[in-house]
């Protein structure tokens, strides 16, 4: 008679122990199971931010999205970034000392007189391809991070620092028959001309 009872709870014990270990083991997978099923998506895109800057091309401006979470879930879980951030700029105004108009160190400002404007090219390649263009201000001196104008009456100078960081000084002079003002090489509204003035550009000694 002990015997069948000491059987009886030792069976009972046993039972009871893997219970409580199949439960254990079940709240586990589903457990494991849950954090699986939380993956969560994005939702769309916010719009892209104000630029950080209103001149030239070294602005930044961000967006975002949403991680969407699923029922049942304490948190989303969400793969790749939340935010992305780009370069931005305008063609439309330049930068003022000491901001940089063109904002990578291989490229410098390059006076296009012709045009009236300028642009960042590469300083290893002249011809390579524009990243920004801007109009030149007809009033009084202009000043950017690497290139200084200066307008007077019948001719213009500016220096361009080179990527060595020496200075090279050059004079835009006008053809002498036809006296040009520097409202005209530089008009407000580059609409303003519709022909160019002749010019020769000659390099000459720094006078600025």
């Amino acid at each position: 008679m002990k015997a069948i009872l000491l059987f009886l709870v030792v069976f009972f014990i046993h039972y009871q122990c893997n219970a409580i270990l199949y439960n254990y083991v079940e709240s586990q997978l589903k457990r494991t199971k849950r954090a699986v099923d939380c993956t969560s998506k994005y939702g769309d895109w916010s719009e892209w931010s104000t630029c950080s800057i209103d001149c030239g091309f070294c602005g930044k401006q961000s967006r975002s999205r949403t991680c969407i979470p699923v029922n049942g879930c304490s948190e989303p879980i969400c793969k790749d970034d939340a935010t992305e951030t780009q370069s931005c700029g305008t063609d439309t105004k330049v930068c003022i000392w000491p901001l940089p108009s063109c904002c990578n160190k291989e490229y410098k400002k390059t006076p296009d007189f012709v045009g009236r404007r300028f642009f960042c090219s590469s300083s290893k390649d002249s011809s390579a391809s524009t990243d920004s263009l801007q109009t030149l201000d007809a009033l009084g001196s202009q000043t950017g991070d690497s290139t200084q104008y200066e307008k007077t009456d019948d001719l213009a100078v500016f220096v361009t620092t080179g990527p060595s960081g020496t200075s090279e000084t050059s004079t835009l002079v006008t053809s002498s028959s036809n006296p040009t003002t520097a409202s005209t090489l530089f008009p407000t509204n580059p609409e303003a001309s519709n022909t160019a003035p002749t010019t020769v550009l000659t390099p000459s000694t720094p006078n600025i």
